[in-house]
Parts: C-alpha cells; sequence; structure tokens
C-alpha cells in the first residue's frame, strides 16, 4: 500500500501486528503481493535473533516488510 496521511488509513482494511523477529518478518515477506497491497502491518519493534543493533533490527524491517507503521514500546517484541 503506497498512499500516505487520510488516504492510507481510509484504504486500510486490515492492521496486522507482527514482532522483528525473523520467523514472523519471513513469513510476512512470503505472502503474496496482492495480499500485502491491502494490508499495512504495525511492526513492534524488538530483538533481532542475536542482533540488538536497532538500525539492524530496523533495516531487515525495511528490507522485508517495506512501509509499515513501527511500535516503538520498549516492553514489545520480547
Amino acid at each position: 500500500m503506497r498512499l500516505k496521511g487520510q488516504p492510507l488509513l481510509d484504504a486500510m482494511r486490515y492492521l496486522p501486528t507482527i514482532r522483528s523477529r525473523q520467523a514472523e518478518l519471513r513469513g510476512y515477506a512470503e505472502l503474496r503481493a496482492a495480499t500485502k497491497d491491502l494490508i499495512h502491518p504495525i511492526v513492534s519493534i524488538g530483538k533481532l535473533g542475536r542482533t540488538e543493533s536497532v538500525v539492524q533490527v530496523l533495516e531487515s524491517v525495511v528490507e522485508k516488510v517495506g512501509p509499515c507503521f513501527i511500535d516503538l514500546n520498549p516492553q514489545s517484541g520480547q
């Protein structure tokens, strides 16, 4: 979904919440493009395997998910 602002919010039908764990990011990445066009995920940032660098975690999210909302709650993803 490449919309922004209010048009993005109006077009959303489903906001899945996933964590920044390898398996969840990989699962999202394997969805069909048509499915991804209908959703805009919320990604809860946490550790990514043995990686503790926030930059590396965010780079992995961008690579595997693309545009999404980021949940920066320090209690999420644990």
